[in-house]
């Protein structure tokens, strides 16, 4: 197992194909979708319960075996409105997993779609990145967004840190020197993303 080997990131939306990747274990996940549960009933999460938590927790489990059996996990999302899960992966997509496509799990639809990268590159790449307190692949995984404050676009152009954050990843990871990076000023309003933490 790598070194930054986590349990899968899967996001709970209304909306499927999410951006942010949350890197919960499986009690946290059950919490969370607890809490999006108990919502105001006028809400757009507020479309499953108790039973429904239950089936992506099963789903989520599924997956967190896939990631650690192969490699080239790269996020998943779970639509609690239309109780589908949406997972990404780079490369070969295990026999598993497209029996999971094929028949579901719990009634849960479960679709694969290719990803250019995986979760780990991602979080090697995040990990690398200069002067971003937060970083996060794209929802395709295509490539890395990287949030910087307003004080760093102030004093540099946005260039100048795509530069930067570019050469700091390939003198860090030479296989990801081309990811694409793009850089995105932290809301003042919200806290900028948290860059993964290895476990």
């Amino acid at each position: 197992m790598t070194r930054l080997a986590r349990r899968v990131p899967v996001v709970f939306a209304a909306v499927a194909a999410t951006a942010v990747v949350a890197t919960a274990a499986t009690a946290a996940t059950a919490a969370t979708l607890a809490a999006e549960e108990s919502a105001d009933p006028g809400s757009e999460v507020n479309v499953a319960g108790p039973v429904a938590t239950e089936k992506f927790v099963s789903v989520n489990d599924a997956l967190d075996a896939l990631r650690e059996k192969y490699s080239g996990f790269a996020g998943a999302s779970n639509d609690l409105q239309t109780m589908t899960t949406t997972v990404r992966w780079k490369g070969t997509v295990p026999n598993e997993l497209r029996k999971l496509e094929r028949s579901g799990l719990n009634g849960i639809t479960v679709t694969a779609l290719p990803a250019a990268y995986s979760q780990e590159a991602i979080n090697l790449a995040a990990d690398a990145a200069i002067h971003a307190p937060g970083a996060e692949g794209t929802p395709d995984r295509s490539g890395l967004i990287v949030e910087v404050t307003e004080s760093a676009v102030a004093r540099l152009r946005r260039s100048a840190i795509s530069h930067d954050v570019k050469q700091a990843i390939a003198a860090a990871e030479p296989q990801l020197e081309t990811i694409p990076v793009t850089i995105r000023q932290a809301e003042p309003t919200r806290p900028a993303i948290a860059k993964p933490v290895a476990q």
